[in-house]
């Protein structure tokens, strides 16, 4: 099985298995990215300044915690594998933490609530959220060596990531709407919530498994223990790790400001707060439909020119919004039309980092899985912070209050500017990491060279 594993021989059921983990974390990404703002202010009545402040304090503590998981990764030696055991040792304990954000008890005042928010929202985003996702994220390349099967299986992801978010918007949030949008009802819903990511997480954690090396023979030498310091060194001087970073940093922060007042824009300027939410079906289909189609794509074109296209597409779609009148059905087609390029983003940004991760071998001599997965957790999780956050800032500045029934007209300008203005601004600086990354052309010849010196080491 490790040996065909390497010839590109996963399973179906396996390459599911692996999409079940991108399912359960994308049900607490559903929340994170936007709904949680709204929890806070809309239905316990905080300042959307101090829970901005609130999340982007976190991010400070989160920021350490990606390549400090990626490391132990790398380091990391048991029967189950590198990245595997993480994941069984998670899945339950961060559906827990799930549900203790909306447990914020009433009777502690605001400054109480706050730290209560701050607690467990770095209990559930950066303890259990990074041992989650580093170790997800690195599983790919611990399946399979074979460039095309991991595309597959990040595509994989992909799709059962983008359908987390249908059971939250579709069926969930129109409830608690319909419930009075009180906390007994958020608390509710996210009981059955937890419980239901919690499983998908350990269908990924029991059935996905470990194949690169599993039955080749142990070598003669004991592996070489890398220092931490000799790691990030070889981590930071990698241009195409920190061009990923980047990437992942623009795209989570496009997303996530918009995400982060979508809920808000429905209710006051389109006058229903499920417009965004119910419209999230014909946005998933879009990303879904993409996702499906890209691959033969990919393997024509190479990712960059894919990204490049799918950054262009996110960009016009978002303008459109911009230029033309306020209205449900402009806002729908405007999302639609970004959800498109973003699968394109998603069909291709995953599969760069062990392409990445290739060429750091190739220069440094040093192969670091787990602290070079760490760009896709550290670069979404600054997004889920600090795009929440500064909205929520903004917001308040310009006068936003949750408990007002009708918001002044500068609230109304911020919230706009946060869905559509600023997500642009990133949505141009990804157009242009995509004509800077060129790491396509070299790929072949990267991988070969490596070869070659594998082979004449043995």
């Amino acid at each position: 099985m490790g040996t065909e594993a390497k010839k590109g021989k996963i399973s179906l059921f396996e390459m599911v298995a692996y999409g079940f983990g991108g399912f359960g974390r994308g049900m607490f990404n559903a929340i994170a990215m936007g709904q949680l703002n709204y929890f806070y202010t809309n239905s316990l009545g905080l300042s959307a300044a101090v829970v901005g402040m609130g999340f982007m304090l976190s991010r400070f503590f989160d920021n350490f915690t990606d390549i400090l998981v990626g490391a132990l990764v790398d380091k990391t030696k048991s029967r189950f594998g590198k990245a595997r055991i993480w994941l069984l040792c998670t899945c339950i304990p961060f559906g827990v933490g799930t549900y203790l954000l909306f447990t914020v008890p009433q009777s502690w005042g605001p400054a109480g609530q706050l730290i209560y928010i701050i607690i467990t929202y770095n209990l559930c985003t950066s303890i259990l959220g990074t041992t989650w996702y580093v170790p997800h994220m690195t599983l790919p390349a611990r399946m399979t060596r074979d460039q095309g099967e991991r595309a597959q299986i990040t595509n994989v992801n992909q799709i059962f990531s983008m359908l987390s978010g249908l059971p939250f918007s579709m069926v969930l949030f129109p409830q608690i709407v319909a419930n009075g949008n009180t906390q007994a009802a958020w608390v509710s819903a996210m009981r059955l919530y937890a419980v239901a990511g919690v499983i998908a997480m350990a269908i990924c954690a029991v059935f996905a498994k470990e194949h690169v090396d599993e039955k080749e023979p142990a070598k003669k030498q004991p592996a070489e223990k890398i220092p931490f310091g000799k790691m990030f060194k070889a981590l930071i001087t990698n241009k195409y790790w920190v061009m990923i970073l980047l990437i992942f940093i623009f795209d989570a922060m496009s997303n996530n400001f918009a995400n982060a007042v979508s809920t808000y824009y429905s209710q006051y300027l389109l006058g229903d707060a499920t417009v965004i939410s119910r419209a999230n079906l014909y946005i998933t289909a879009a990303l879904v439909i993409v996702l499906f189609g890209a691959t033969p794509f990919v393997k024509k074109y190479g990712k960059r020119k894919i990204f490049i296209l799918g950054s262009v597409i996110k960009f016009a779609g978002i303008l459109i919004m911009g230029i033309l009148p306020v209205s449900a059905s402009v806002t729908v087609a405007s999302r639609v039309i970004e959800a498109f390029g973003r699968g394109f983003h998603y069909a291709t940004m995953y599969a760069m980092v062990p392409d990445a991760m290739e060429y750091g071998e190739w220069k440094t001599g040093i192969r670091i899985e787990g602290t070079m997965m760490s760009a896709c957790s550290l670069g979404a999780k600054i997004g889920v912070g600090f795009g929440p956050g500064l909205a929520g800032i903004i917001m308040d500045a310009a006068g936003f209050d949750g408990l007002l029934t009708v918001q002044p007209a500068s609230a109304l300008t911020a919230i706009n500017a946060c869905l559509v203005w600023i997500p642009l601004a990133f949505a141009a600086g990804l157009i242009v990491l995509g004509f800077l990354y060129k790491l396509d052309d070299q790929y072949d010849e990267i991988v070969a060279e490596l070869a070659r010196r594998k082979g004449a080491a043995s």
